[in-house]
């Protein structure tokens, strides 16, 4: 069976009435909570469960504080320390630590239960609650609204076959509820009877702060409760950016390049003008000689109104020898050389073959 273990400090735990926190290395977590006001005080824990234990500091110290006990409203519990002062062996203002201060019996696990502590008598001397203990526990509570936190100021110890887990609550600033942290660690707190030591060393320190209640009366907490966490993933966030940067980067590139180009290509268009403008342009003629197809082998040739006349000959023939077509003509009267390297078979009178006037038979 389980064991659920609630330190003074837990807010499952309401106080009412005038409450201070104490302390003692010796306490559960080193802390306690102490009253010496009869006028009102009590304290009141809502669980579920099979039996509930209540834990706590007696001073040594007369008259002896007699605490009251009440679950489900029935008839009260009451509890005086019974040890002898003086044969515990210990000096006037030294503590007992852990003292089992009440036990419960069985209890229905599927009902919600309520302790009431209170009612004390002879309060003056002091009444320090350390801790209390749920067997079976299975505490339930409802969630609070969206975006409430609790402080980290009370563990709660749960121990089941030599294995205890502590619990402290968490602030949360998820959009659901604040929650109760799990975590859980091998201890050597368990569940087995605590025997009643003495000490009369170690100081107990109270202070005069005012006990406030983290939670309104009658809310319980959730021993274990699962928080939604939304988790990211980084090295998928990391190849987006990479992707987004290198995007980036060669877009850019891109565009310097193509700039770069057309600059390069209006100063290259620019120097070919320059270039051009600077020389100007060759002429290239054709200096093949000039054939005049089919030409007779003689011509006469007289100009109008004339008396004297003029022979042709085929370049290069006799006058008896027969000429061919395709050969170029000379002036006989008038030959010189006019063309390349003085060659006369190059015609440089007429561009053309004469007008049918010239000719005679």
């Amino acid at each position: 069976m389980s064991v659920t273990t609630y330190d003074d400090r837990d807010p499952i735990i309401q106080y009412s009435g005038a409450w201070v926190r104490a302390g003692n290395p010796a306490d559960l977590d080193a802390t306690s909570t102490f009253t010496n006001s009869g006028s009102g005080a009590s304290a009141t824990i809502t669980f579920k469960g099979t039996q509930i234990r209540v834990f706590g500091s007696i001073k040594i110290a007369t008259p002896k504080t007699t605490s009251s006990y009440s679950i489900d409203g029935g008839s009260p519990t009451l509890f005086t320390p019974s040890f002898d002062i003086g044969a515990a062996g210990n000096s006037a203002g030294g503590f007992f630590f852990r003292q089992n201060f009440f036990t419960s019996g069985t209890l229905s696990p599927d009902t919600q239960h309520t302790l009431v502590i209170g009612d004390f008598v002879n309060v003056e001397t002091g009444f320090v609650i350390d801790y209390i203990e749920v067997v079976g526990s299975a505490n339930t509570t409802t969630s609070p609204s969206p975006s409430t936190s609790s402080s980290n100021a009370s563990s709660r110890t749960t121990s089941s076959e030599g294995t205890t887990s502590t619990e402290g609550t968490t602030t949360s600033s998820l959009p659901t509820t604040s929650v109760t942290g799990t975590s859980s660690l091998t201890s050597s707190r368990t569940s087995s009877p605590i025997v009643p030591t003495s000490n009369s060393n170690p100081s107990t320190t109270f202070t005069n702060s005012p006990v406030t209640n983290p939670t309104s009366a009658g809310s319980a907490i959730t021993a274990e409760t699962s928080v939604p966490v939304v988790v990211t993933n980084a090295s998928s966030s990391k190849a987006s950016t990479g992707t987004i940067v290198g995007a980036t980067i060669a877009g850019l590139a891109l565009i310097l390049l193509g700039v770069l180009g057309y600059f390069v290509y209006k100063r290259m268009g620019r120097r070919k003008l320059e270039e051009l403008a600077a020389a100007p342009p060759k002429l290239e003629v054709d200096a093949r000689p000039f054939y005049y197809q089919d030409a007779p082998s003689r011509t006469r040739m007289s100009a109008l109104g004339g008396n004297s006349t003029t022979v042709l000959y085929p370049a290069g023939k006799s006058l008896s020898g027969p000429t061919t077509s395709d050969e170029p003509y000379r002036d006989v009267a008038a030959a010189s050389p006019a063309g390349p390297r003085g060659d006369s078979r190059y015609y440089s009178r007429y561009t053309q073959p004469p007008p049918p006037e010239y000719y005679e038979g």
